[in-house]
């Protein structure tokens, strides 16, 4: 699920970075939710520097979904957001 912009912007006047996705069987078996980019402090290389950051979550249905499927789903998601010339050898 991607936020739309009106719903980036309310959550940016009441100063939240993001929101949990309601789980509804009847509707959906999978739910993605994004934080909007916040620059927070990071490691790299051992040092420390400013980064910007999205958090990913995903709800779904364990009797639908294996955990470890949906868990390989969200890191290879993450692995094409941190680095997108990753789709051009896809």
């Amino acid at each position: 699920m991607l936020v739309p912009d009106s719903s980036n912007a309310l959550m940016e006047m009441m100063r939240a970075s993001g929101a949990t996705p309601k789980y509804l069987p009847s509707e959906r078996l999978r739910l993605l939710a994004m934080t909007l980019v916040t620059c927070v402090p990071w490691v790299v290389d051992r040092e420390l520097a400013v980064r910007d950051v999205v958090e990913l979550s995903l709800t779904f249905d364990h009797r639908v979904c294996d955990g470890g499927e949906a868990a390989g789903f969200l890191r290879r998601l993450a692995d094409l957001v941190e680095r997108p010339t990753l789709l051009l050898a896809s």
